[in-house]
C-alpha cells in the first residue's frame, strides 16, 4: 500500500505546481490582455498571482497543513468574482482569464485537501 500512497502523493504535487504556472500567466496576462489600463486589475492580479504563486509554493513544502489549501481555494473564488467586484468587466478577455484561472486555482488548491 506504501508505493501507491507515494504515487498518489506525488501526482498531487505535481498537480499543486500547476498553480505557480497559473499564477505566472495571470501576473503576465495583466499586461498582455491589456487589464494594466485599469488600476484596479492591476494591482488585484499582480497582488493575487503573488499569493497563488507563494501559497503553492508552501502547499508544495509543507503538503500535510490543510490551511494552505484552504486560502488558495479562497484566492481562486476571490479571482474569480474580482473583474466583476472591482468594475473592469468591459475588458471581456481579462475577464475571462480571471474566471477561469481563479476556478482552475481554487479546485487545484482543493486537491490539497485530500492529501491524509
Amino acid at each position: 500500500m506504501q508505493p501507491q500512497q507515494t504515487r498518489s502523493s506525488a501526482g498531487l504535487s505535481l498537480i499543486q505546481a500547476l498553480n505557480i504556472a497559473l499564477g505566472i500567466w495571470l501576473l503576465g496576462s495583466t499586461y498582455w490582455l491589456d487589464m494594466s489600463l485599469f488600476k484596479s486589475a492591476r494591482v488585484n492580479n499582480g497582488l493575487v498571482a503573488t499569493l497563488v504563486i507563494g501559497f503553492a509554493i508552501t502547499q508544495l513544502a509543507l503538503p500535510r497543513v490543510r490551511a494552505f489549501a484552504w486560502v488558495g481555494v479562497a484566492l481562486g473564488v476571490w479571482l474569480a468574482v474580482s473583474p466583476f467586484v472591482l468594475g473592469f468587466t468591459q475588458l471581456t478577455a481579462g475577464t475571462i482569464s480571471n474566471v477561469v484561472v481563479g476556478i482552475l486555482v481554487a479546485l487545484i488548491a482543493a486537491t490539497g485537501l485530500l492529501r491524509r
